[in-house]
Formats: C-alpha cells, structure tokens, sequence
C-alpha cells in the first residue's frame, strides 16, 4: 500500500511515507524486504534509523553500525540547532545508542555493548520498553555473574505495564532470560514455574525450556528425572538433538564421579580425559589443580 501511494501520490509529504514504510519494514518477513534496502532513503536521522533497523534483522550488522552512527549524527545536529540542552540530546539519542549496543553485542564486542547499557540506564528516560531492552540485554550479558545486578534490571524488563508497549517476540525472549536468571540463583521451583508458564504461552521455545527444566532437575540431584524427562518429550524433529543433550547428561555424571575419584586422575588415561573435557568447557585453572594433584601424588608413590 505504502509503495502504491509513494508512486501515486507527489506532494510535502513524501518523507513521512518513506518513513512509515521503511518502519513497516522492520517487522515484515527478511524475505520480502531483501531486495528493498538499498532503494530505502536514509536523509533523516528516522529513515536512517528504521533501515538500520533492517539490517539488523538481515543481521547485516557492520553495516547496520555505519546506519545507527549515520543516525547518531544526523539527529545530534537536528537537537543542536533546536539548541537542545545535552542532557536532553542524550535521552532523545538513547534509543539509537541501545540499538548500537545490541549491534556490538551481536559482533562480540561485549565491554562496549554494556558501556553503553549501563550509561543509558542512569539517563532519566520514560520510555519503559527501552529500559526493558536495556536491562534485559544487560542481564544476557551478564550470564551466570553479577547475579545482584542482573535480579534488579530483569524486574525493569519483566514489569507488567510493558504487555502493550513490547512486541510478543521480545516478551518471549525475556521471559527465558528470566527463567534462566532463575536457575543460576538457585530458585529451582521458581524456575520450574516459569517454565511451565513458557511453555503454555510460548509453544515455540519448547526445546530451550526443555534443556533448561532438565538442567534444573540436575541442580537438584534428579539426574533420572532430568533424562526421563528429555526421554518422554521425544519428536522426530528433535530425537538426535536430544540425544546429544542426554549424552551429555552422562558424559557430566562421568567427570563428576572422576573429580572426585582423585586417586583415579594418576591415570594418564583418566587424567587427560578429564582435562580433554575441561579444555572444551575451558576450565583451564581446573585442569592444573588436577595436573598438580597427579604429578604430586605420582612423586609421593615413587618415593
């Protein structure tokens, strides 16, 4: 529609269609905006910013950064000749910074994506879904560390107002990301419960939920109940995938009982099978402590 009345229609209003549709953009299938980019004009800081926002969904990223800079720049200048105070120029550049950090994120460049996070959280910004975005990325960030931190920003993300201001696909995301924040402080009930919830509202994820109430089950010593329970959800489309994730399972039992079986580790067998796995989970200081432990107790045998 947007493309029809483009080619039909020659008035002032031109830009604002441009930038309806390069927003339409955003949320249609990557299929049928791939051939469209580079037609999308980019003048104001608002086209700029939506077909950045395209690029991203392509997950063009290195471009997608030239756009969001391109748009930093071209919205700064707009604020300064309405002589806008600085602290108002960053709260207004808030929403194109966020999408530059996520754009870091996605590219690895992690110290610089949460800089830029944690600078835009002590702004005063009203915008709540940004604040969710932020805080929830945050949290991605910060894994199984910062737990303090990572508990304030997702009760920002998870607040109940947002269910009108997020799209489905980013309340979904931040509901695992609070199911998982949930394992890794322990609350495994609680873990379990949003779970479930998930699953009910979010068929979709059905595979990460699954990992993740096995892995629950784990911290609370029902490893039997964590591969029944892999076992009894079975698909043909999942079968080998959660095969690999039950020998997982086993192969962890395996390294669990031989960490704590010492005297088995002056095994070179046993020893450098240990440390193959701590290698490929990158348990470097481990794999000394059981080096040093089998060299000290091979000497003391010898002597």
């Amino acid at each position: 529609m947007y493309h029809e009345n483009i080619k039909s229609t020659n008035d002032d209003y031109e830009e604002e269609r441009y930038t309806n549709l390069s927003a339409v953009m955003v949320f249609l299938n990557r299929n049928d905006t791939e051939n469209q980019i580079d037609y999308l004009k980019d003048n104001t800081y608002e086209l700029c910013y939506n077909k950045a926002c395209i690029l991203i969904a392509h997950e063009n990223y290195t471009e997608a950064e030239k756009k969001l800079k391109q748009c930093e720049k071209l919205c700064r200048e707009a604020l300064e000749e309405d002589e806008a105070a600085e602290e108002e120029i960053d709260i207004e550049l808030a929403l194109i910074k966020v999408q530059l950090a996520y754009v870091y994120q996605k590219q690895g460049r992690i110290r610089e994506a949460h800089q830029i996070y944690t600078a835009t959280l002590k702004l005063k910004i009203e915008d709540m879904a940004l604040i969710a975005a932020a805080s929830n990325n945050v949290v991605c960030i910060n894994k199984d560390q910062n737990l303090f931190d990572s508990k304030k920003k997702m009760k920002a993300a998870m607040n109940e107002a947002l269910v009108y201001k997020l799209p489905s696909r980013q309340r979904k995301y931040i509901a695992l990301n609070n199911a998982i924040l949930n394992y890794y402080v322990n609350q495994t009930e609680i873990c379990e419960k949003i779970c479930k919830n998930i699953e009910d509202t979010y068929p979709d994820l059905m595979i990460q939920i699954l990992i993740l109430r096995a892995l629950n089950l784990i911290k609370a010593d029902k490893v039997k109940e964590a591969i029944e329970l892999l076992k009894n959800t079975e698909r043909e489309d999942n079968r080998l995938y959660l095969h690999l994730c039950i020998a997982q399972i086993h192969l962890m039992q395996v390294i669990f009982f031989l960490n704590f079986s010492k005297l088995l580790c002056i095994l070179p067998v046993i020893c450098s099978s240990i440390v193959h796995n701590r290698v490929y989970n990158d348990v470097v200081h481990t794999n000394l402590d059981i080096f040093s432990f089998s060299i000290d107790l091979i000497s003391f045998c010898k002597s």
